[in-house]
């Protein structure tokens, strides 16, 4: 495990405010996940610890973080674990206790994952049952694979999202497809994955500044595990706007991104925070609580807040939308696991879907085609 020190140009009095009250922790497992971690580095968010996991020795060094864990040195060697998440489990066993030591003391534990894949698919499901274990609130934020990429690897991304699914609070799916909603043929790539990316920075960056920043009607810890424990699939969003109806519009960018996979109509739970300068108002703020409150069911469960926010540009209100309780069905979570034993793949729940995702794999060695979002540097 390799540890950096953090950057020197800290916000002491931030980083002092969320150690108080809450830690938070974001890991990104594969090589998708690091990609997130590393832009989030780029664009330091004060007080968050910034993992990285992976089975890619070299992915794993072009990474940004504090912690960096390579996993899987026998199982993978350091070159991945290709399009077999069978694989990637079994390299995160191999290093469980380091996981484990990596979760420790995290309040709040975001998991970032590329699905379809053999890391980002096979490790975060234990990566998420041993933060859990360890009492964080767990929130996984993923990525589905391209259409282009194969009904394969949508078929592996599909079966292991039910098991990541399983282990955490809540869920945040952005289908890869999705960023085609925002782009046009004249976007260069990198913007492309940016934009993808953005979408959990920006969540984060929200959920951490409700955490950090005194409001006027004041949001803490306490409300978002209200709202995110046992959420299921949930939506994580972010809007901001100027001028006239800027809060409106923020309000509306913030329940219907394009980029997410779920719409806001279904939730039963749902916080909201309308942020803002000192020339905010509170006919600007109920603007934006009516356009959130009109698009959910009436018995939803509700929390919102109002902050002052320095880092915002003149003129501008930032709305923050954090909604779940989608799933109608009760989930059953994943039995904790005991830390040393390795328990072997095939005898996880779902053996015929296991089965079938393992044949997939031998018959589909040649379809490891680059995974954009894995390999960008």
């Amino acid at each position: 495990m390799i540890r950096k020190k953090k950057h020197q140009k800290q916000d002491k009095g931030s980083s002092s405010n969320v150690s108080k009250k809450v830690r938070l922790k974001i890991i990104g497992v594969g090589g998708a996940g690091g990609n997130v971690v590393t832009r989030l580095y780029d664009k330091r968010i004060e007080g968050i610890d910034l993992i990285s996991i992976n089975t890619d020795l070299q992915g794993l060094k072009h990474t940004k973080a504090d912690v960096k864990i390579q996993i899987g040195k026998n199982t993978c060697r350091g070159l991945g674990a290709g399009m077999d998440p069978f694989k990637g489990r079994e390299a995160a066993e191999e290093d469980i206790e380091e996981i484990n030591k990596a979760v420790q003391g995290g309040d709040l534990i975001f998991i970032a994952a590329g699905l379809g894949g053999g890391t980002g698919s096979g490790a975060s499901p234990l990566v998420a049952n041993l933060a859990r274990q360890a009492g964080a609130l767990t929130i996984a934020v993923v990525t589905k694979p391209f259409s282009f990429e194969g009904e394969k690897r949508l078929e592996i991304a599909e079966e292991f999202w039910q098991k990541l699914f399983n282990e955490v609070d809540s869920i945040v799916t952005i289908p890869n497809d999705r960023v085609f909603n925002i782009i046009d043929e004249k976007t260069p790539i990198l913007e492309a994955f940016y934009k993808i990316d953005e979408v959990l920075r920006e969540g984060v960056k929200g959920i951490s500044d409700l955490i950090t920043f005194p409001g006027l009607i004041n949001l803490d810890f306490a409300n978002i595990k209200t709202i995110m424990t046992n959420a299921g699939s949930s939506l994580l969003g972010l809007g901001k706007a100027k001028g006239a109806e800027r809060a409106k519009i923020a309000a509306k960018k913030a329940v219907s991104s394009p980029l997410l996979d779920i719409a806001i109509d279904g939730a039963t739970k749902v916080l909201f925070n309308v942020s803002g300068g000192r020339d905010m108002s509170l006919v600007e703020i109920n603007n934006a609580a009516r356009v959130i409150t009109e698009s959910i069911t009436k018995d939803a469960q509700v929390i919102f807040g109002t902050s002052f926010d320095k880092e915002l540009n003149k003129g501008e209100i930032k709305v923050t939308v954090i909604a779940g309780g989608f799933e109608k069905e009760i989930r059953e979570l994943g039995s904790p696991l005991p830390l040393g034993i390795k328990v072997p793949v095939e005898e996880e729940e779902e053996k015929p879907k296991d089965e079938n995702i393992k044949k997939i794999i031998e018959e589909n060695k040649e379809l490891e085609i680059p995974a954009f979002l894995r390999k960008k540097k």
